[in-house]
């Protein structure tokens, strides 16, 4: 999608983009009203309207322990907020807390391919690195290989963090709070105060590897590099440096 297109549909109003949605593609646009109803037990949308909340999951962001420890299931898959534009009415979704939390992008990439290679979460993901992993033994192959500014785009773990939370189009996220991974433990009581019914903070879904090494210590110096470049407007926009978080 080029920049005149993505500034086309910037301007167009909330409800009239919801309602082409809905008029050119009404089996998805079904399918997610839907799941607003659904008590199936992960990646159901009810507890989004019975907390008048909307939490955008990012891949590899603790969202599996915070949407858990939030609602009591898996909530929402990892859909932009662009999508949930086009879920709820404009009155909604300016009425509803919508928050996130980020991660370290040299972090994050670490505990997507460590996640990935272990067979992931599901038959999706372990077909996934079975195809494209499989002949990376070493963290620093995969890196000099694999990680481009196109091939990042090929699998959802490696998406930039702000496709989820930026409308294309648009500058400024329009959610309530983006939050850190690495400030969970104080961005969570602040988001539990906006959540009816949250519980405590679970530690789930944390993979071996992320507990036992850290990644400051993986990295070689052009590996830095290029992370940097690739992600470099996740880092600027979220404040983050390779050491952790920018002061």
């Amino acid at each position: 999608m080029n920049k005149l297109t993505q500034k086309m549909i910037s301007i167009v109003p909330h409800d009239l983009k919801r309602d082409m949605y809905a008029f050119l593609k009404p089996n998805s646009f079904s399918f997610y009203q839907n799941l607003r109803t659904s008590d199936r037990p992960s990646h159901t949308l009810k507890p989004f309207d019975k907390t008048k909340s909307i939490f955008v999951h990012i891949p590899k962001a603790a969202g599996i322990s915070l949407s858990t420890s939030l609602y009591g299931k898996v909530t929402g898959s990892h859909l932009p907020i662009s999508k949930y534009q086009l879920i709820y009415s404009k009155a909604e979704f300016e009425s509803y807390f919508k928050f996130t939390l980020t991660r370290n992008p040299w972090d994050r990439v670490f505990s997507a391919f460590n996640f990935l290679k272990k067979g992931g979460r599901n038959a999706e993901d372990a077909d996934w690195a079975q195809k494209y992993l499989s002949e990376f033994t070493l963290f620093e192959d995969f890196l000099d290989s694999w990680v481009n500014e196109k091939t990042i785009w090929s699998y959802i773990h490696f998406y930039p963090q702000h496709y989820f939370i930026l409308v294309p189009g648009k500058s400024k996220s329009p959610l309530d709070f983006i939050g850190k991974v690495e400030t969970i433990e104080q961005d969570y009581s602040f988001i539990a105060s906006k959540i009816e019914g949250a519980g405590s903070l679970e530690h789930l879904n944390a993979s071996v590897e992320g507990k036992s090494k850290d990644y400051r210590n993986i990295y070689l110096p052009r590996h830095i590099d290029l992370i940097s470049k690739i992600y470099k407007r996740d880092i600027d926009l979220f404040s983050y440096t390779f050491e952790g978080i920018k002061k």
